[in-house]
């Protein structure tokens, strides 16, 4: 604030009259913070309609599935045959396929993808890195339907005919890689196969995650471990993924949360066998895969009671995938807190 005296025209009177000049800055500082304060009640809105979406998303599967809940109870989930002709339904068989197909999934691509984002980040030109992560980026937003296409032309056959009688062969003593655990052999259709399409379809994005959180790391951090005389591969393994595994975890957790409900790249060849798989070679289903089937392939009418044990099945996987999250944001903290504090050194 500036406070300026003038005198009067006629010099008669020596009178203060006092001005106050505001500066032009302050009508700039009022209009940003008008828009603080949108953005502010912006996000607050955005963020509270999605909880209401997910509540009410809630609300219609409880009360949808509600005549299966009471009529059935805790048995639903441990009910191990799925058989609408006479009104008998457990959920058992797709809970199991679902956790194994995206267990494999993981199990195969979260070695890969840090191996991938490790020869990007630490070892592969720049040019070379560039032009392979734009490929990886690409291929993160491929539609599932082209994945399952793929799956069903080409991935399938070479299964039946190459890959899976070669894996039998040398591992058939392992009782979950054993054909003759399998009802019907051999075929190409089943758990092994549905594992490796959403291993195709979720490494690039935990290598694109993953590479992002490598590449934030420190360059002093680098610097300094290869002064002491460690390796390039040791500072790797040992100072950046360290320094990023919160990073890492972030991506395992997206990437699961992506193959728990996954359908359309599945449906095509896991077999479509409502009944637990007793080998990775045997036919399955997923809780994704039923829903799909029935809901929109079968006869379940809005009413009955197969429409409600549908409706329940949904509400397992929305749990499923709530508690990954969880779980991840658990684990995710639990790092941050032991790097912040030293630990694990």
């Amino acid at each position: 604030m500036e406070i300026e005296v003038t005198e009067s025209p006629d010099q008669a009177v020596n009178a203060a009259s006092v001005s106050v000049v505001v500066p032009p800055h302050s009508t700039r500082s009022s209009r940003r913070s008008r828009v603080d304060a949108f953005y502010h009640w912006g996000s607050f809105v955005v963020s509270l309609a999605v909880v209401i979406i997910l509540v009410a998303i809630l609300l219609v599967l409880i009360s949808t599935a509600w005549p299966a809940i009471t009529a059935y109870g805790p048995g639903f989930l441990a009910g191990t045959v799925w058989n609408p002709t006479i009104n008998v339904y457990g959920a058992a068989p797709f809970i199991v396929g679902t956790l194994m197909t995206t267990g494999l999934a993981l199990l195969i691509a979260v070695p890969i993808s840090i191996g991938i984002a490790i020869l990007l980040t630490e070892y592969a030109p720049g040019s070379i890195a560039g032009v392979i992560g734009v490929v990886i980026d690409v291929a993160a937003g491929v539609p599932t339907i082209v994945f399952g296409a793929w799956a069903l032309l080409e991935l399938l056959p070479w299964m039946s005919n190459t890959a899976e009688p070669a894996i039998a062969a040398v591992f058939g003593w392992f009782p979950p890689l054993d054909p003759n655990n399998s009802p019907t052999g051999i075929t190409g259709y089943g758990i092994f196969t549905a594992g490796l399409v959403l291993s195709a379809m979720i490494f690039p994005t935990i290598v694109s995650v993953t590479r992002g959180s490598f590449a934030a790391t420190p360059l002093e951090m680098r610097e300094a471990s290869l002064g002491i005389g460690a390796t390039r591969w040791e500072t790797a393994t040992r100072v950046v993924m360290r320094g990023a595994r919160t990073g890492m975890l972030g991506a395992i957790v997206l990437a699961c949360g992506r193959a728990l409900g996954e359908t359309m790249a599945v449906v095509y060849v896991i077999g479509l066998s409502p009944r637990i798989p007793q080998s990775l070679f045997d036919q399955g289903h997923t809780l994704s895969t039923i829903l799909l089937t029935q809901l929109f392939g079968g006869n379940a009418s809005s009413g009955t009671m197969t429409a409600a044990a549908l409706y329940e099945l949904g509400l397992i996987l929305l749990a499923l995938s709530l508690l990954a999250g969880l779980a991840g944001r658990y684990l995710t903290r639990r790092l941050s807190g032991a790097l912040v504090l030293g630990g694990g050194r």
